[in-house]
């Protein structure tokens, strides 16, 4: 493995022969970084069904822009998968219980099952009329931006405590000193 971290982003028509090719590059990467067979297995599956799933269910089979993302570090990668479909969170989906046999199991419908599988996290955003999927293999999970952790509302200045007195900036402490007045 190489001790930097490394940054590519691409952008792909939603075509099957595209994605394809995406994900090979995607594992070319990996691979050229030093990612280890388990990984590069599960980045290959992930990048495979979220970018199938894009072109299906977001794009319902339209050629348009997907943009991709890698960011590897050490022994984590972490993909970014951006369109401009319609929003759908696939954190929120409940996968289908799976069937008790190969010959039971209907085609399709289990992509997002294998993605939350083999995703050591997975976070999406909406920003404005783009969704944003970050998924990593390995590594920390994923944080939400500070504005959306734990539902809490950013910090408002001046700093004021729940009895209602403002905190005056000499009585700040660690974060709270790097706020002017």
């Amino acid at each position: 493995m190489t001790d930097r971290f490394r940054c590519y982003s691409r952008t792909i028509a939603s075509s099957p022969a595209e994605i394809s090719t995406a994900v090979a590059w995607l594992k070319e990467l990996a691979v050229r970084h030093g990612m280890g067979e388990d990984s590069l297995f599960r980045l290959d599956v992930c990048a495979s069904e979220v970018l199938d799933n894009v072109a299906e269910h977001a794009y319902h089979g339209e050629n348009r822009d997907v943009h991709l993302h890698l960011f590897l570090d050490q022994n984590t990668s972490t993909l970014t998968i951006e369109d401009s479909g319609a929003p759908f969170d696939p954190e929120m989906h409940v996968p289908q219980p799976l069937p008790r046999s190969l010959i039971e199991a209907p085609i399709g419908g289990l992509g997002l099952s294998l993605v939350q599988k083999f995703a050591s996290s997975l976070l999406y955003e909406r920003i404005g009329e783009r969704n944003r999927l970050m998924l990593r293999i390995g590594g920390r999970p994923l944080m939400p931006r500070n504005d959306r952790r734990n539902g809490r509302h950013p910090a408002a200045y001046p700093l004021e405590r729940s009895d209602g007195t403002r905190v005056a900036s000499e009585q700040r402490r660690g974060r709270e000193r790097r706020v002017p007045d």
